[in-house]
């Protein structure tokens, strides 16, 4: 009688699963998130950023994402916001 490799019986015999993708501290924001607190478009993003008028971003390592700093966008949005009467 063979016997059942330790992973097809956890798995009943499905493939395992991938290892959650390594996520950056909440300090940070992915591309993701940075384009659901800011009302731009990607490309005008950009436009701002290679411009000097929009927070820098970076890579962060080990998990090799790039990110921004979610401090300075706040900061970028909340100076962009209209005064309220």
């Amino acid at each position: 009688m063979t016997e059942i490799p330790d992973w097809q019986v956890e798995h009943r015999g499905r493939r395992p699963r991938r290892p959650p993708r390594a996520r950056p501290p909440s300090d940070y924001l992915t591309r993701r998130e940075l384009l659901d607190l800011v009302p731009l478009s990607m490309s005008s993003i950009d436009s701002l950023e290679k411009r000097g008028l929009f927070p820098a971003r970076f890579r962060l390592n080990p998990i090799n994402r790039v990110v921004w700093k979610r401090r300075e966008v706040v900061k970028f949005i909340e100076q962009r916001a209209r005064p309220r009467p």
